[in-house]
């Protein structure tokens, strides 16, 4: 999974890879051996790098707090926008209808597709959903990668037509 963080001035792309007995986070360039224990709703117990720390989060809408080594942080979930206006004359955009999980990308930019043709796979509340051509034309632009966790309202695909 992937998510997208601003920290202050500084953005974060936080891949989460689940691996035997744990995960792999990768926050930059940088990778760790994760293991996690739920303790409850808001506290976890970590094993990061094997040096135990206990996280507390709080959370509100986009914003996130977590407390961890004596620190706290506050970081804002990052959403990939496109700026009104940004698509040409004749596009238009297909986005997520709720929070999830992109399974697969069937399409890449350029492509050519038909009138309900799949683009994207998600997964949502243990459901697979579909995000289909609405028209014959050409993908503009995919905005989404496998594996990436995104937001409801959030632009998948840009649509020539």
């Amino acid at each position: 999974m992937e998510f997208r963080y601003q920290h202050g001035e500084e953005s974060y792309v936080v891949r989460v890879t689940e691996r035997p007995g744990g995960f792999e986070v990768r926050i930059g360039d940088q990778t760790y051996e994760v293991r996690a224990q739920e303790i409850d709703a808001s506290t976890l117990d970590l094993w990061i790098e094997g040096r135990y720390q206990r996280a507390r989060l709080a959370t509100r809408e986009e914003e996130r707090w977590v407390a961890l080594d004596g620190e706290s942080h506050h970081l804002t979930r990052a959403r990939r926008r496109r700026k009104r206006g940004s698509a040409g004359e004749g596009e238009e955009t297909l986005a997520a209808s709720m929070p999830g999980q992109i399974v697969a990308v069937l399409v890449s930019s350029g492509d050519t597709v038909e009138r309900g043709q799949p683009l994207v796979i998600m997964e949502a509340m243990k459901m697979e959903l579909r995000v289909a051509a609405p028209h014959d034309g050409t993908v503009a632009r995919v905005l989404v990668s496998e594996g990436e966790a995104v937001e409801r309202g959030q632009t998948l695909i840009e649509m020539g037509k």
